[in-house]
C-alpha cells in the first residue's frame, strides 16, 4: 500500500506541474491494483478530461460517482465532462448521442448553464424546437444578461419563422447590449418578413450610426431597397456585396476600368457573370438593352450557358467563365449584376421588360413534345426542390402539392434535377398520377437541353430555384410556389407579379403554412383552367 501511496503522491505531483500524460499513465497503473478507488478514479477522470481524453475520463467520473453517489466534486467534473464529450460527438455528427449526452450532464446539475446552453444550440441545429423555452427560461434564470442567450434562442424562433417572437427577444437583447450588431440585422429582417418596412428602414439606419463604414450593412440596405423598389439607392449600395459576402478574390479585374456609364457604341465592353445561374438568368434580361450602346460586346457566363445564350442574343459574343480571361482585349468590364443600375432605376423602367427573352431548341422541343403525345391535357412542369441546402426551407413536398393539383387536366413532368422518383412512385400509387420524367436530358449539366425541356410547358409550378428562373426567362406561365423568409430573394418582392419575369404570378407562403399557398394556388388555377 505503501507504494501505491507513492505513486500517487507522484501523480499528484505531475498533475500539479501540468505534466498531464505523465499524472495519466501513474494514476492507471494504481487503478490495476484499486478498480474501485473512488478518489483515484475522480483523478483519473480529470486528467483525461484536461488531455481531451473525453471518452475516458467519462468513464472514470461515471466509475468514481458508482461508488460515492452523493459526491458533488464528481458530479461537477462528470457533468463538465459530459458537455465537452458532448461538443466532440457533435463535430463527428453523432447528434442523438450528443443530445442523450447533455441530457446526463443536465440531469447531475440541473443549473449547469454549459450544458443547458450546448443543448439549446443542439436543438436549433437537429431542428427539434420544442423543450427551446423550457431550456431558455432555466438559463435566463442562471444568468439574465447572457445577450448571447437572447441571440440565439431569438434565432430558434426566427428558423422557425414566429418573426414576430423573435422581434421581441431581440429586442430584449439590445436592451443588454445596445451595440449588438448582429441582433440588429436580424430585427430588421424580422420586419421585412412580417411587412414592416418603416421599422426595417429605421433599423438599418440605427445599424449605419452604429458602425458607418461596415460594409455588411451597406450591402444588406441595399437589399431592402432593391426589395422595396427604390433601385437607386439600392444598386449604388449593392456594390459592396463584394467585401459583405467576403468574396473579394472572386472580383475580376481590378486593376482594369470598370464601366461606369452607359458605353459609347465603339467601345469593346467586357461583362462577366458573378453568383449562381438563376442570378445569371434574371440579370441577363438587360444584356438587349445594353447592345443598343454598344456593338461589340462579350458575356463571360458558365459554359453551360453559352449555346443557349448565344441562339438567344445574337448580337453578342459569348465566352466561358471557366476561360483565362486576362487574355481577353476590352475597354471596360462590368459584372453582371451591375447592370441593372443602367437600365433599372425606378419601377417604370420595367414596362420595358420582355416577356420572354431565351430561345429553347426547336428541333428537339418538337421532339420533346412529340414523345409527350399531349392528349388535350396541359402539359405542367413541376419541381419542389433546390440544391441549396442552406434555403431548405423553400422545398415543398410534391406529393403534399400533387393532393391539390390531382383533379386537373395536366400532364405532369419533372423538372427537378435532384432525385425524387421516390416520390414520383408514391404519386403513382397514392393518385394515379403518372410524372413524366425526360432521363435522356441532363437537367444540371446540360442547361440549353433544360431550357428547352421547361418551355415544352404550358405551364410551370415551381419553387424558387433554377427552374422558375429558366420558365420565366422563356415566357412560360408559372407560378412561382414562394417561401417567406431569408429564401425570398430580393427580386421576388412583388404582390403578385414578378417585375423581372412578367409571366411568373406570385403565390407566397404568408402564414407560413403552404397547405393554405397551395389552397390559393388551387383556386388559381381554377379560373384559368377549368
Amino acid at each position: 500500500m505503501k507504494s501505491l501511496e507513492k505513486l500517487k503522491e507522484q501523480a499528484l505531483v505531475h498533475w500539479q506541474a501540468k505534466n498531464l500524460a505523465e499524472a495519466r499513465i501513474i494514476f492507471k497503473k494504481i487503478l490495476k491494483k484499486l478498480p474501485n478507488d473512488s478518489e483515484i478514479l475522480t483523478y483519473s477522470g480529470i486528467v483525461n478530461l484536461q488531455l481531451n481524453n473525453f471518452d475516458v475520463g467519462v468513464i472514470n467520473l461515471r466509475q468514481a460517482l458508482r461508488l460515492s453517489p452523493e459526491n458533488q466534486t464528481i458530479k461537477m467534473n462528470l457533468a463538465n465532462g459530459l458537455t465537452n464529450l458532448s461538443i466532440d460527438q457533435i463535430k463527428k455528427l453523432k447528434l442523438l448521442e450528443a443530445s442523450a449526452t447533455l441530457k446526463e450532464a443536465i440531469k447531475l446539475i440541473p443549473n449547469n448553464e454549459f450544458a443547458l446552453f450546448n443543448l439549446l444550440k443542439l436543438n436549433i441545429q437537429t431542428k427539434n424546437y420544442e423543450e427551446n423555452l423550457e431550456i431558455f427560461e432555466k438559463l435566463k434564470k442562471i444568468n439574465s444578461k447572457n445577450v448571447t442567450l437572447f441571440y440565439v434562442f431569438g434565432n430558434s424562433l426566427f428558423d422557425q419563422k414566429k418573426y414576430k417572437d423573435a422581434l421581441e427577444i431581440y429586442k430584449d437583447a439590445i436592451k443588454i447590449n445596445p451595440e449588438f450588431l448582429e441582433c440588429y440585422f436580424n430585427i430588421a429582417l424580422c420586419y421585412r418578413f412580417i411587412g414592416n418596412n418603416t421599422k426595417a428602414f429605421e433599423t438599418y439606419d440605427v445599424l449605419s450610426r452604429l458602425d458607418p463604414s461596415n460594409d455588411k450593412i451597406k450591402y444588406f440596405k441595399s437589399l431592402f431597397f432593391l426589395s422595396i423598389g427604390d433601385y437607386s439607392k439600392g444598386w449604388d449600395l449593392y456594390k459592396y456585396r463584394w467585401q459583405a459576402k467576403k468574396i473579394e478574390d472572386k472580383y475580376l479585374f481590378k486593376d482594369k476600368p470598370l464601366l461606369k456609364t452607359l458605353p459609347n457604341k465603339n467601345e469593346k465592353i467586357l461583362i462577366w457573370s458573378e453568383q449562381g445561374i438563376g442570378d445569371v438568368v434574371l440579370h441577363s434580361s438587360l444584356l438587349e438593352e445594353m447592345t443598343k450602346h454598344s456593338e461589340n460586346i462579350i458575356v463571360a457566363v458558365d459554359n453551360r450557358l453559352i449555346n443557349l445564350y448565344q441562339r438567344s442574343f445574337k448580337k453578342i459574343e459569348f465566352i466561358s467563365m471557366q476561360n483565362n480571361l486576362s487574355n481577353i482585349n476590352f475597354d471596360k468590364h462590368l459584372p453582371l449584376a451591375d447592370i441593372g443600375s443602367f437600365f433599372r432605376t425606378k419601377s417604370l423602367d420595367f414596362q420595358s421588360q420582355r416577356n420572354s427573352f431565351l430561345e429553347p431548341q426547336p428541333e428537339l422541343k418538337k421532339n420533346i413534345r412529340d414523345k409527350l403525345g399531349v392528349d388535350n391535357k396541359i402539359i405542367c412542369g413541376i419541381s419542389c426542390y433546390s440544391a441549396n441546402n442552406k434555403l431548405e426551407d423553400k422545398n415543398i413536398n410534391l406529393n403534399k402539392l400533387l393532393f391539390f393539383l390531382k383533379d386537373f387536366n395536366f400532364k405532369f413532368i419533372n423538372l427537378d434535377y435532384i432525385d425524387n422518383s421516390k416520390e414520383i412512385i408514391h404519386a403513382k400509387k397514392k393518385y394515379n398520377l403518372n410524372i413524366d420524367v425526360i432521363n435522356e436530358i441532363d437537367k444540371f449539366n446540360d442547361l440549353d437541353s433544360f431550357a428547352t425541356l421547361v418551355s415544352c410547358c404550358d405551364l410551370v409550378i415551381t419553387i424558387s430555384n433554377i427552374t422558375a428562373h429558366f420558365a420565366g426567362a422563356l415566357g412560360i406561365k408559372t407560378y412561382l410556389l414562394l417561401s417567406n423568409g431569408p429564401a425570398k430573394f430580393w427580386y421576388w418582392y412583388d404582390d403578385k407579379y414578378s417585375k423581372w419575369y412578367p409571366s411568373i404570378e406570385i403565390q407566397e407562403n404568408k402564414e407560413n403554412n403552404w397547405e393554405v399557398t397551395f389552397k390559393e394556388l388551387k383556386k388559381e388555377l381554377s379560373i384559368s383552367f377549368d
